[in-house]
């Protein structure tokens, strides 16, 4: 799969050189944000820990669904003003 995704940014970088109707900075540009680009395919690195995430079945499907709410709540709660995790 590496080497497909591989094979296609190295026929868009052609492309992209060739290009008439793009100026060279463009062009440029195009080629540094295609070498910048992140490849994520498949599934994360990292797996979300659901471990906290509390669901029973002696609780209504309602009171399910709230509990996940406030658990993707909490989890983005904890992930404001942190680096962005592109490993997800």
């Amino acid at each position: 799969m590496k080497t497909m995704v591989s094979n296609l940014q190295s026929a868009l970088k052609d492309r992209i050189s060739q290009l008439k109707w793009m100026s060279d900075e463009t062009k440029q540009k195009a080629i540094e944000k295609l070498s910048n680009f992140t490849v994520k395919i498949g599934y994360p690195d990292k797996w979300k820990d659901y471990s906290k995430l509390n669901i029973s079945e002696d609780k209504s499907f309602v009171d399910n669904v709230r509990s996940a709410i406030q658990f993707e709540h909490d989890f983005n709660m904890s992930e404001l003003g942190q680096p962005v995790d592109r490993s997800r």
